[in-house]
């Protein structure tokens, strides 16, 4: 059997791409809301087909459920293996307990997304602190850089451009996309104020 790609209305723009570089079908995963606020996803698999649910996990309180309910109803429905493809990935930052009472939100997180998918792939995880994404998201898990991508497009449209990243924990970012293009780069330093307030400079 073949592979089907699901994705939620909101990320069908890079579910497309994928599924057409794939030479994959598409189906779109939709989403019932019930008046209390509870999502009910409806997913439409053949059984023994593996599976890939696309979505971005920005905005992750209502999107991770979502996603999580659709792994468990592509399981009933028969899908031999699950595959997440999650561009952005939620949670990722907090890796540590940085004041007293703070969870590790990358531990519960990943947990969760580890027990609902055999493999999880996403672009440039928020892992300063952590070698690897399957340290954090039991199975097979892998964080794809995005720096040959960013810098072909800046060696492209943007020669001799001076990279700039907002704080240290960017620096090897920036590094990475301009040692490939031969751009300069610099990064800022930030003081985190509040969950919404920095100071840069």
């Amino acid at each position: 059997m073949g592979v089907r790609v699901h994705a939620f209305a909101d990320s069908l723009v890079f579910a497309r791409h994928l599924a057409q570089a794939l030479g994959a079908p598409l189906t779109l995963i939709a989403v019932t809301r019930f008046p209390d606020g509870e999502s009910l996803p409806h997913v439409a698999h053949r059984r023994g087909e593996a599976a890939i649910v696309v979505r971005s996990l920005h905005d992750p309180n209502a999107r991770v459920v979502e996603v999580l309910l659709a792994a468990d109803a592509l399981r009933r429905a028969g899908a031999r293996r699950l595959t997440l493809v999650a561009p952005y990935l939620g949670y990722m930052r907090q890796d540590r307990v940085f004041a007293a009472g703070e969870p590790v939100s990358q531990q519960v997180i990943g947990a969760l997304l580890g027990a609902a998918f055999h493999r999880v792939l996403t672009v440039e995880a928020h892992l300063h602190r952590i070698a690897r994404l399957a340290d954090v998201v039991p199975g097979a898990a892998r964080s794809l850089s995005a720096a040959p991508a960013l810098a072909a497009w800046v060696a492209r449209r943007a020669p001799g451009a001076l990279l700039v990243g907002p704080d240290a924990e960017s620096a090897a970012w920036v590094r990475a996309v301009a040692r490939r293009c031969g751009a300069a780069w610099v990064v800022g330093e930030k003081q985190r104020l509040g969950a919404r307030r920095r100071r840069h400079r």
